[in-house]
């Protein structure tokens, strides 16, 4: 019986320098650009950042996101309060749905950005 012969290949990198940077998307598609957001707002939700990332959220996107919310409800109020036209009841309602609806639309997606920041204070806080 003839004896086989058995080898082993070695890898061209050990496991432990592979390439890091292997998992981080590109960000030249489309795809990739919404994974590096997500993660990169993920680290900041769950706290996992040093404190001038988090206080550099506060400025460029809570506080815009709170003059938005602010520049958008005052404008919400006045147009409400001239809309104080005769018109049907129907009209009133219908006029009032759509607007509540635009209105809560508009300010979905900054709510959502203070909200993120703020929860990633706390995080940040509990851990240091």
């Amino acid at each position: 019986m003839k004896k086989r012969k058995f080898s082993i290949e070695k890898q061209s990198r050990p496991y432990e320098q592979q390439d890091v940077y292997q998992d981080i998307p590109s960000t030249v598609d489309p795809a990739g650009q919404i994974k590096s957001e997500a993660t990169g707002l993920g680290r900041i939700k769950s706290g996992s950042v040093p404190w001038w990332v988090l206080m550099a959220s506060w400025l460029f996107l809570a506080l815009p996101s709170l003059f938005i919310l602010v520049f958008f409800t005052s404008e919400f109020l006045n147009i409400f309060q001239d809309s104080k036209v005769h018109s049907g009841a129907g009209e009133k309602l219908f006029g009032f749905i759509i607007s509540v609806s635009v209105f809560l639309f508009v300010c979905l997606i900054p709510a959502s950005l203070i909200y993120l920041v703020a929860k990633g204070t706390i995080a940040k806080a509990k851990k240091d």
